[in-house]
């Protein structure tokens, strides 16, 4: 029972990051920090650092570790491009 139920979550979270980049690859034109804007703008809830990561993965982008993504949203927070919420999710602010 406890399987079916994360193996439900797991598939809810895939749609999610896959309404986060439409396409595949339409993200791998766009500079590392819009891509990531991108990717937040078009998500229907937050999103933790892992979650970008695949989203961006998902959108061609597989290059983007999860240092680089981490520290690219650090500089958008200090921008005001993206807030850091409580439970360790971003979402754009913009």
């Amino acid at each position: 029972m406890a399987a079916r139920a994360e193996m439900a979550g797991l598939k809810a979270q895939r749609a999610v990051l896959q309404r986060s980049v439409g396409d595949r690859g339409e993200l791998t034109g766009l500079p590392r920090t819009e891509a990531i804007i991108e990717v937040l703008e078009r998500s229907p809830s937050t999103l933790t650092v892992a979650e970008v990561q695949a989203a961006l993965a998902e959108g061609g982008r597989q290059e983007d570790s999860a240092n680089a993504v981490r520290a690219t949203l650090s500089y958008l927070k200090k921008a005001d491009r993206v807030a850091h919420l409580k439970d360790g999710t971003y979402v754009s602010v913009g």
